[in-house]
């Protein structure tokens, strides 16, 4: 499952990057800085992607957290558990941790996808204070 994961979550990357740099999308601002400030919305098109283009049974949960840090900085990622059921398959999947790379007081974060099993003691779990975690209801 990891390595599906990885490959899906590199290949929207990607698409999100080439779109970026195409001239006829430089009125679209939003992702402009991508993938600076656009991990909520990056997680609700990385969960709609998933649902629809994909035949993985799962259910996708979008998490946001706060990091320890005292800067209060927050962050979005994707929860996705395998159905059946079963809380050792659940997956974190993060494509726009690295817009942190450079910010020493927050997750200085250079891994431009992370896909891991969401374990509580993982170490990309303990930088957060889970603020709001919801299934995904996409139309």
């Amino acid at each position: 499952m990891r390595e599906t994961l990885y490959k899906i979550a590199k290949n929207f990357k990607s698409a999100i990057e080439i779109a970026q740099q195409d001239s006829r999308n430089k009125n679209f601002m939003y992702f402009s800085l991508f993938p600076k400030g656009t991990c909520g919305t990056t997680c609700y098109m990385l969960a709609k992607y998933l649902s629809e283009e994909t035949a993985l049974n799962v259910n996708i949960y979008c998490v946001t957290g706060y990091c320890y840090k005292p800067d209060f900085s927050s962050h979005a990622w994707l929860e996705i558990l395998e159905i059946p059921k079963d809380p050792e398959q659940k997956w974190i999947v993060d494509i726009t941790g690295d817009q942190f790379s450079e910010n020493e007081t927050f997750l200085n974060n250079n891994v431009p996808i992370y896909v891991n099993r969401c374990k509580q003691n993982n170490s990309f779990k303990r930088k957060f204070r889970v603020y709001e975690q919801r299934k995904t209801q996409l139309p």
